[in-house]
């Protein structure tokens, strides 16, 4: 940037190498240095720092990071996009779901999601013939969380391939209630996952394990259960307090909508995101 004279803006969507380091696929201690080395030399040479949460740029100030050149423009939602509406007949067909109670994860089946608890509870759940999970997306953990249900012989569980970006508001739409997992790690309190935005602007209920920013984030919206993480028994009840409660279900689909509206547009966030673009070029 500096030699083409132009700003350099440092969008940071991750604690890298830190979240690496935390969960134990990052531990070289020269490697490590090396890599935080280079993550302090963007940093301080960045014009323009750009977080996605709000306990991000505390660490970073915590780090010695200048506080003026970080701003906060959080992840959000297109709310024409992702909006509620009724259950694609043809979808709940095709997957068999008819008069089930669906309960989705739709996300990366990573190390860092606890997708496995969402398995255990649905061997819990096994003999709830009107309650099925689908599973929805790709990562390093899929083969083995697939090889698991089979080997349990769970049929209340249905897996699929990630799907295209723009079918995803319609799985939402099928589900009557969706799980957020995160693993028991410390630095998640810093991590507010971005499906939340989503799952609340489709007018869909949240079960969530989530701990720090994300959880203060769910509670002030009033469309979720919060669990504990890595947690099937709490994720058991919370399942069946969704199927028992539909009027309760509902005031929080509506709650966490207008939350998202209110506070979460994209379309609102990229507008304030371009104005803080526009004053380090002027």
């Amino acid at each position: 940037s500096r030699i083409r004279k132009v700003p350099f803006v440092f969008e940071v969507r991750d604690l890298w190498p830190a979240i690496f380091v935390e969960l134990g696929i990052l531990q070289h201690p020269f490697l490590i240095k090396i890599l935080e080395l280079l993550e302090m030399f963007l940093y301080s040479n960045a014009d323009l720092i750009v977080t996605v949460t709000n306990s991000f740029r505390d660490r970073l100030i915590e780090r010695g990071i200048e506080s003026g050149k970080i701003i906060v423009i959080f992840n959000g939602a297109m709310v024409s996009i992702y909006r509620p509406g009724s259950k694609d007949r043809a979808l709940v067909e095709e997957l068999s779901l008819e008069d089930k109670f669906v309960v989705s994860y739709i996300g990366s089946h990573g190390i860092s999601q606890g997708v496995n608890t969402i398995v255990n509870a649905a061997e819990i759940l096994r003999l709830r013939s009107n309650i099925d999970f689908l599973l929805v997306g790709d990562g390093a953990m899929k083969k083995s969380i697939g090889q698991t249900i089979i080997d349990k012989k769970l049929s209340n569980v249905k897996m699929l391939p990630p799907q295209s970006k723009d079918l995803i508001p319609d799985f939402y739409r099928i589900s009557d209630v969706c799980i957020v997992p995160l693993k028991n790690i410390s630095l998640f309190d810093s991590f507010v996952p971005s499906k939340i935005f989503e799952i609340m602007a489709c007018g869909i209920p949240i079960i969530a394990s989530v701990v720090g920013e994300a959880k203060e984030i769910l509670q002030r919206s009033q469309s979720a259960k919060i669990i504990s993480p890595e947690s099937a028994v709490e994720l058991v009840t919370a399942i069946e307090w969704m199927f028992d409660n539909h009027q309760e279900r509902s005031k929080m689909a509506e709650s966490g909508r207008m939350f998202v509206c209110d506070h979460y547009d994209r379309s609102i966030l990229a507008k304030n995101y371009m104005n803080h673009l526009r004053s380090i070029v002027l």
